[in-house]
């Protein structure tokens, strides 16, 4: 019983009631016994009543309730799986039905789900899924809390986690019954190819083939290569030992042999247990011209190497490069100049003394004559004597000597915040014989009141002496801070307004069903709005993807599923606050005419049988479907319910005093007591 407020108020109160019914008592003395009992009993019967109020006694009532198991049956139902199905003579609406009888026939709690891009209830059979993704599994668990659940599948994830790095809630059995074979039989491969990023046609291209085989017995076949006008430019012989084989094949190819979509492909071999992934289609960027880069180096440094190969990657640009040997000669027999029209002018701690200024001089007049961007990049040599022959041509830029000693910190707006979506929030502190302060745009800030970045019109300045000492230090995954703010710099001035916008693909090859993500990265506080990604096909089909902003950074992020093979071309878009549209770097992807669900076709077993174990489950071939159900436990749950009932909750206790009241009020009245 649970008292409702202080016992030692229920206790004084209860006493006061004791005290007062004694009194009532003696007052009712003059009365007949028969009254003098009546009133008395209603009093009291009332005054308890009151009483519960403040003593408001709960009671606990328990309840037993026998129910059935609930058993979540989810098929991978998948292309993977209708290979197997076909394969094995198995129909996956027979598996069902066979479910659907036992657990009828067990008093089971059934509920069937699909694995496809998220986990679906299952309804038409007809349809299978282009990919399988199990990261959603945990979730749909921990929401659904079935008693067991049954999983019909091969193991393979297209998409997402794969199912050994899940963390499943460990109290629901999970029983798996595996599909497809554990061996893939005899098959060899195309497992990709390695082209340049961009090649001229006067050139010979160097090719890496990367070819897989899984064999009983040794095998020769053919490779060739054919382009899109079905000539035969490049054929070879294969051998092949048993076993699992990786190896790749460097071949040269002369540039403009290439054309359009070109493909590889293997001959099949005797009993190839699969022959979709015996070919790749490839794409080799042979351009007659390329956009001219003009670098120009003071002197080589340790920076020169980081600059260059960052210049690269500038898709359709091709870097020439003037480097001083020494005080007086360059490289090259003619100087560097921008003659040649190039697209962008890149000064790697050029100039590097007061000998360098008559041809600066020349370099500037000429690249504003042709609207050319400049982007100096400061360097070891810089000093403030150069740094003068700058301010003498860009007034703007007003440099004055530091202690070369002291390091600087970026401003924490600029490590918190970054800078054309780079993030610089392990940026080292830098050491500088120049601080440079300007009133343009200013990109990056030191924290004493210079920039690190700034720009103006078509110069850009990146104040930052220790490229390479900084590519270094915020190295990952062989690329750094430093170089993506570099390339970002560079992107802005070589597409102009274009390079407000930087786009980046996991890669330029993917199979059907595969997902493209796509990171697109804008130029800080632009106000950008409606971005999206648009994809063209080969037929100039146009779609458009949304892309969502990542909340901790500047960058916004795009995914797509590529169902239909050929060739894509990927460009982002978006709009400035004044309504001018903006448009990103275009990316070029081809999709295999490979189902990413057929890549592997056969069953993990170790995966399915860990999973079981550790949940307490069983694993079985599909092939021992009957054995798997005899196994299932099938008896009911007992429920036990506790239910806390309070003696005031029903409206019969009111109506109870409401009664008494009335009858001891109209007795009293009878008798003059009012």
């Amino acid at each position: 019983m649970k008292i409702l407020g202080s016992l030692v108020f229920a206790i004084i109160f209860a006493i006061v009631f004791m005290i007062c019914l004694y009194r009532y008592w003696n007052l009712l003395k003059t009365f007949s016994f028969r009254f003098r009992a009546l009133l008395f009993s209603l009093r009291i019967i009332t005054i308890t009543g009151l009483l519960l109020l403040l003593i408001n006694p709960w009671f606990n009532v328990l309840r037993y309730k026998e129910v059935s198991q609930q058993l979540d049956v989810i098929m991978d139902h998948s292309e993977s799986l209708k290979y197997h199905y076909e394969k094995g003579d198995v129909q996956s609406n027979q598996i069902k039905d066979k479910i659907d009888t036992w657990g009828s026939a067990s008093g089971m709690d059934l509920h069937f789900y699909r694995m496809g891009d998220k986990i679906e209830t299952l309804e038409n059979l007809e349809h299978y899924d282009a990919s399988t993704d199990f990261s959603r599994l945990p979730e749909f668990m921990s929401y659904e809390l079935p008693n067991q659940l049954l999983l019909i599948t091969d193991g393979r994830a297209t998409v997402g986690r794969e199912l050994n790095d899940l963390i499943l809630p460990g109290n629901i059995p999970v029983h798996v019954l595996g599909v497809g074979p554990l061996n893939r039989g005899n098959d060899i491969f195309i497992a990709g190819i390695d082209v340049p990023t961009r090649s001229m046609q006067r050139d010979t291209v160097m090719l890496v083939l990367k070819l897989g085989s899984q064999l009983i017995q040794p095998a020769t076949t053919k490779l060739q290569i054919l382009n899109d006008r079905d000539e035969n430019i490049y054929d070879a012989i294969i051998r092949y030992k048993p076993g699992n084989q990786n190896n790749a094949m460097n071949i040269s190819i002369p540039a403009e042999k290439f054309s359009g979509l070109n493909k590889a492909a293997l001959l099949p071999v005797e009993d190839e247990s699969e022959i979709e992934n015996n070919q790749y289609t490839f794409r080799v960027n042979v351009q007659s011209a390329a956009e001219t880069i003009l670098l120009i180096s003071g002197a080589l440094s340790s920076n020169t190497l980081v600059i260059k190969s960052t210049l690269n990657t500038i898709y359709d640009g091709e870097v020439m490069h003037f480097f001083k040997m020494d005080a007086m000669s360059w490289n090259e027999a003619s100087l560097p100049s921008p003659g040649n029209n190039p697209k962008m002018i890149v000064l790697d701690d050029f100039p590097g003394d007061r000998n360098d200024q008559t041809l600066f001089n020349d370099i500037v007049n000429e690249s504003i004559r042709q609207q050319v961007p400049i982007v100096y990049v400061e360097g070891p040599k810089s000093d403030l004597s150069t740094a003068e022959i700058i301010r003498n041509r860009f007034p703007s830029f007003i440099p004055s000597i530091i202690d070369s000693e002291t390091s600087i910190d970026l401003s924490d707006e600029s490590l918190s915040l970054g800078a054309f979506g780079v993030n610089l929030s392990g940026f080292p502190p830098q050491r500088r014989s120049v601080k440079w302060t300007t009133d343009e745009d200013i990109w990056v800030h030191y924290s004493d009141g210079s920039f690190m970045v700034a720009s103006m019109s078509n110069l850009f300045v990146i104040a930052s002496p220790d490229i390479a000492g900084n590519h270094l230090k915020t190295k990952t995954n062989l690329t750094s801070s430093i170089s993506n703010l570099m390339r970002s710099v560079f992107l802005r001035a070589y597409y102009g307004n274009d390079g407000f916008l930087a786009l980046y693909v996991n890669g330029t090859s993917f199979n059907k069903g595969e997902l493209i993500s796509a990171k697109v990265l804008p130029v800080q506080n632009l106000g950008l709005r409606d971005l999206f990604l648009t994809v063209i096909n080969s037929d100039a089909d146009t779609s458009i993807q949304d892309c969502k902003k990542n909340m901790l950074s500047d960058e916004y992020n795009c995914s797509r599923a590529m169902h239909i093979s050929g060739e894509y071309t990927l460009h982002a878009e978006a709009l400035l606050p004044d309504g001018e549209k903006i448009r990103s770097n275009t990316v070029q992807v081809v999709v295999q005419d490979v189902n990413v669900e057929l890549k592997d076709l056969t069953q993990d077993q170790n995966i399915l049988m860990r999973v079981a174990y550790n949940s307490g489950g069983n694993y079985m071939d599909i092939e021992s479907l009957d054995s798997m159900l005899a196994s299932i436990e099938i008896t009911p749950i007992q429920l036990t319910k506790k239910y806390h009932v309070s003696g005031l909750s029903t409206q019969h206790y009111w109506w109870i005093l409401i009664i008494l009241l009335a009858v001891e009020w109209f007795l009293r009245k009878k008798l003059g007591l009012l």
